[in-house]
C-alpha cells in the first residue's frame, strides 16, 4: 500500500489547521464515532485527582483538552497553547472558561520557566510535529519534578489482520468526509497516512521514555488504533 509524503514543516501544518478549524471538532467527531471525547475523559482521568495549579494543554487545537481539565480543575491555570491563531480563536469561541489561558507559541519552545508546570497534556499532536524528540524534551523541561506527562495518540494497528481495514477506513472514509463536511479531502488525506506512519505505541513509549520521563506506560485503545501514554518527570 502507497505511502502519502507528509510535510510536517510548521508552515505546512499551520496553513492545513487553519483552513480546517472551523470544521475540525466536527468532523472529529464523526471519524472517531465521538470516541475522540471519551479517549480525552480516559486520558484526563490518569491525574487520579491530584494537585493541580499549573498544567499545559500542547497543540490545544480549539480546546477540547483544556475544557474537560477547566471542568475538573475549575481552581487550577490552564494553559491552552497551540502554534495555529485560528484554532485558538476558534477555541476561545467555545469557551470563556477563566480557567484557561490562551497561548499561541511552538511546542518545542515554549515561554515557560523549567519545571514551572504540573503537567502536560497534548491530543494527537505528536504525530505532527517534525522533531518529535525536541517537543518531548522541551515538556520535560517545563514540568516539576513528580508532574505528569499525559498524550492521548492514533498508532498504527498491532494486529496485520485489521490494518487493511484500518488503512481502508482511514484512506477512503476520512477523506470523503473531509470534502463532504470540510471541502478539504486533502488535509484528511494527510491526517490518516501521518497516523498509519507515525510510531507503534510501544515504540512512542520507548521514545518518551528516552527524553526525560520515567514509568513510561501505554494502554491501546479502540482496536489499537489509539493509544494513551503517561509517564512522570
Amino acid at each position: 500500500m502507497s505511502q502519502v509524503e507528509l510535510d510536517k514543516s510548521p508552515a505546512a501544518i499551520r496553513g492545513m489547521f487553519t483552513r480546517i478549524a472551523r470544521r475540525y471538532d466536527l468532523l472529529n467527531r464523526l471519524i472517531s464515532l465521538g470516541f475522540d471525547q471519551t479517549l480525552r475523559r480516559k486520558m484526563i482521568s490518569r491525574l487520579n485527582g491530584k494537585s493541580i495549579k499549573r498544567i499545559v494543554d500542547i497543540g490545544c487545537g480549539t480546546g477540547d483538552v483544556s475544557i474537560l481539565l477547566a471542568q475538573a480543575y475549575p481552581h487550577s491555570l490552564i494553559l491552552a497553547c497551540d502554534m495555529t491563531l485560528e484554532m485558538i480563536r476558534v477555541g476561545k469561541e467555545r469557551t470563556q472558561h477563566s480557567a484557561i489561558h490562551w497561548m499561541v507559541c511552538d511546542s518545542t519552545q515554549m515561554p515557560f520557566e523549567p519545571a514551572s508546570m504540573d503537567g502536560c497534556v497534548s491530543a494527537f499532536l505528536l504525530r505532527n510535529v517534525l522533531d518529535l524528540a525536541a517537543v518531548i524534551q522541551e515538556q520535560a523541561r517545563i514540568t516539576k519534578a513528580q508532574g505528569m506527562f499525559l498524550t492521548l495518540e492514533t498508532t498504527p494497528p498491532r494486529s496485520s489482520f485489521l490494518y487493511p481495514f484500518v488503512w481502508l477506513y482511514f484512506h477512503s472514509v476520512i477523506p470523503l468526509l473531509g470534502w463532504l463536511v470540510a471541502g478539504n479531502p486533502r488535509a484528511y488525506q494527510y491526517l490518516p497516512s501521518s497516523s498509519l506512519q507515525f510510531l507503534p505505541a510501544e515504540q512512542l513509549s520507548q521514545t518518551i521514555a528516552e527524553n526525560g520521563w520515567q514509568q513510561a506506560q501505554v494502554e491501546r485503545k479502540m482496536m489499537g488504533v489509539m493509544a494513551i501514554h503517561q509517564a512522570q518527570r
